[in-house]
């Protein structure tokens, strides 16, 4: 699926990564001083690759099935690369699920799971 960067950054919910070239969030587990959620988005080699990765660990996490976990990890990856003046999303991955050449319906969904998960981190 071919997109314009400006639409791949809105949909993340970061824009401004056009003018930085990467955007970072991240937040610590007081308990344990660790790391437990970063998101990011990089623009690489130019501009000619963009990567947007994210992890977020929770705790007593209760899945849909109703099932509590004592700890989850909820993650995403997604690689897209520049063909003239737009990108072409080439694999997306969250939550264990691995999609290369994706359709249109799994990239778009997966762009809104990126941007409510950051959202969530940022917080």
């Amino acid at each position: 699926m071919i997109y314009t960067l400006n639409d791949l950054l809105m949909k993340m919910g970061a824009p401004e990564t056009r003018e930085k070239g990467e955007m970072r969030w991240h937040y610590f587990d007081k308990a344990s001083s660790e790391v437990a959620g970063f998101a990011e988005i990089r623009l690489l080699d130019g501009g000619h690759r963009l990567i947007a990765e994210m992890k977020h660990l929770k705790h007593d996490y209760e899945d849909d099935t109703g099932r509590t976990h004592p700890l989850y990890e909820e993650s995403f990856y997604l690689h897209a690369e520049r063909t003239g003046a737009q990108y072409k999303v080439t694999k997306v991955a969250f939550d264990g699920e691995e999609y290369a050449h994706p359709q249109k319906a799994i990239i778009e969904l997966g762009l809104s799971i990126f941007h409510a998960r950051a959202l969530d981190i940022s917080i």
